[in-house]
């Protein structure tokens, strides 16, 4: 599998349209787990795509015995109720905020109903670094963890990698394979991930240690 050459070790589906087809799901889910084998570890992403806990829950069982990682985003941020069932239903761990939390006080209701187990704020519209730290904070001593979103520019991915790396617990980078340009081609000095799956920050260097490929920022530039 070409992802699986590449060094990553850790692979992200998201829900689409064939799920609404329950049987072909379950057939999809398993091949993919022969396909990728046992040592490598699979996350699903709702993406928001269910609006209730009923269009899910189907797909629990299979997701448990196939040792997924955790579900992503399973529902819309104003269905709480339903973040809890499922909190309820499953061992798989949850995660929650990629998809418009913007502040830490957007995350207490789900603290205080133990309705999630891994905060995944996208740290472009969370409020930066400042807001995360505060974050950090106030998971500290809650037993959840802490994976940022990201999806959109080796920017992003950088300011991740630094928030990560200070993190007493090893966690997954989120790196995205879109073939975007902006994503592909923004920095002149993208990460390269090693044979088991890790990526290096230069300690040599500045800042985040990126360098911007001005050419394609022109290029990408609307005047």
């Amino acid at each position: 599998m070409p992802l699986l050459d590449q060094g990553f070790r850790r692979l992200k589906i998201c829900v689409e349209p064939w799920w609404q087809d329950k049987d072909k799901t379950l057939s999809n889910l398993s091949y993919l787990r022969q396909l990728v084998g046992q040592d490598c570890h699979l996350m699903l992403d709702v993406a928001l795509e269910f609006t209730q806990l009923e269009q899910l829950s189907p797909f629990i069982p299979r997701l448990e015995a196939l040792d997924f990682k955790w579900i992503e985003a399973p529902f819309n941020l104003e269905n709480l109720k339903d973040h809890i069932r499922l909190k309820q239903l499953t061992r798989i761990p949850l995660g929650v905020g990629d998809l418009g939390m913007t502040t830490c006080r957007e995350f207490e209701p789900y603290l205080k109903e133990a309705a999630f187990d891994i905060a995944q704020p996208d740290i472009t519209l969370f409020g930066g670094v400042s807001e995360m730290m505060k974050l950090k904070q106030l998971l500290a001593d809650k037993n959840k963890r802490i994976v940022p979103h990201a999806y959109n520019s080796d920017i992003t991915i950088a300011v991740n990698s630094h928030f990560l790396s200070c993190q007493p617990q090893q966690e997954a980078l989120e790196y995205s394979t879109s073939p975007s340009l902006l994503r592909q081609a923004l920095i002149k000095n993208p990460y390269s991930i090693d044979s088991n799956g890790m990526v290096t920050i230069a300690k040599e260097q500045d800042g985040l240690g990126i360098k911007l490929n001005w050419d394609i920022i022109q290029s990408c530039t609307i005047r």
